[in-house]
């Protein structure tokens, strides 16, 4: 009688290959989808710095941002319904390969992180994963409060939204409501981390991170942090003590 031949699925498999490109496909969207949402949060960043030029000037970035935008190449309106299609198709993106790459470390096959190695020390360790998943967390549920708040005008703090200008609604929000500017210091702080570690990550899961390159990085990282963690603190904290009214 013959033996039975078992023969074991090497490391460089099909199977294994397929699960390997998976996972990079994976890290490669958290990677893309995660530069272009820093990208729009920059942006909004600088358009909320305006409410230190007045009122008619941040009155005037709203409408811009509610009917302007795009036009006359479009219709009036047009233009913020196609940014928020895009911004709800990169973040449902981004959390969507999050939980997979996630679940696949959970599994043990491998631990796919959302940073590739490059010798930086291995800084990103599973504290740093754990910062990254909680800090997003975070952001995501900030994120729905924010736009129930200021979008939908469903979380009215202060006043009667829809009967006040935007540049009002954030004087009435922030004006003695410590709580609210203890919410949005939370936010930024869950923001600063979830982007300080991203950026340099998905630098590197793009394929741009050299050794030669791990300062700069690291330092354009620093700076991006900064400037979203300032900029967004600004206003709020600036009506909060009455510089602005």
């Amino acid at each position: 009688m013959g033996g039975v031949v078992s023969k074991n699925v090497s490391s460089s498999s099909p199977i294994q290959k397929k699960g390997h490109q998976t996972g990079v496909a994976h890290k490669v969207a958290m990677a893309f989808t995660g530069l272009l949402l820093v990208l729009f949060v920059l942006s909004h960043m600088y358009g909320n710095l305006k409410v230190f030029n007045g009122p008619e000037s941040f009155n005037n970035y709203a409408q811009f941002l509610q009917e302007d935008i795009g036009y006359p190449l479009i219709s009036k309106g047009d233009g913020i319904w196609i940014i928020r299609s895009v911004l709800t198709l990169a973040i449902v993106w981004h959390l969507y390969a999050a939980l997979v790459t996630w679940r696949r470390g959970k599994r043990g096959r491998g631990k796919v992180q959302y940073k590739v190695k490059s010798g930086v020390k291995k800084r990103q360790s599973y504290g740093s994963a754990l910062t990254m998943r909680y800090a997003g967390i975070v952001l995501l549920a900030f994120f729905i409060f924010h736009l129930l708040q200021f979008t939908a005008l469903k979380i009215e703090i202060g006043g009667d939204y829809h009967a006040l200008t935007p540049y009002d609604r954030l004087i009435v929000a922030f004006s003695g409501n410590w709580w609210l500017w203890l919410i949005y210091l939370v936010a930024m702080i869950a923001l600063s981390l979830h982007v300080h570690h991203g950026v340099f990550s998905a630098l590197a899961t793009l394929g741009l991170e050299r050794r030669s390159r791990e300062k700069l990085f690291m330092a354009l990282s620093g700076v991006i942090t900064l400037c979203l963690f300032v900029g967004f603190m600004l206003p709020p904290t600036a009506i909060f003590l009455g510089w602005v009214h």
